[in-house]
């Protein structure tokens, strides 16, 4: 019965994914879907497991704080955050934290073998654009915290090019 649980939740993720929609409710729907599913998923996944329990894995974090920043909740965003991140964050704040849209398609973390640290890579779709953020993490009195946060724009450069 536990192997099926995952097996059907990636069956999701995969519809998901796949599925295009013009309707804003249903891109909501689906976010909201998706991000549930992470969280379930993670529960599976002993490299993901929380330190303590009722604490938020890396993943979870991170998906949180990108719906947070993209609903322009930024005071909900920082909580989750810091070093560089928080500073980055902060600024969004003092120029209005402005919504925007996003849809996150995937996401990968890979946690360290102390487990102290991990590092996440989340694919996000905004205004038709699919873009790679790179997220830094560290556990921080058993919480994990967004320690820094950019674009991979090395992904973005080989988009449609080719090696001679």
């Amino acid at each position: 019965m536990n192997r099926k649980l995952p097996i059907f939740i990636g069956l999701i993720l995969i519809f998901l994914s796949c599925s295009e929609s013009k309707k804003p409710q249903f891109d909501e729907l689906r976010q909201f879907v998706y991000v549930s599913a992470l969280q379930i998923t993670n529960f599976f996944d002993s490299k993901t497991y929380s330190p303590s329990k009722n604490k938020k894995a890396a993943p979870t974090v991170v998906g949180d704080f990108v719906l947070a920043l993209s609903n322009g909740k930024c005071d909900e965003a920082i909580k989750s955050t810091t070093g560089r991140a928080e500073e980055l964050v902060q600024s969004s704040i003092e120029a209005g934290c402005e919504p925007y849209e996003t849809i996150i398609r995937s996401m990968d973390c890979d946690i360290s073998e102390s487990g102290n640290s991990a590092l996440c890579a989340c694919e996000e779709e905004r205004s038709g654009m699919s873009m790679i953020f790179n997220y830094e993490l560290q556990l921080i009195k058993r919480n994990w915290k967004i320690e820094n946060y950019q674009k991979d724009f090395e992904t973005d450069s080989m988009d449609g090019e080719s090696e001679d």
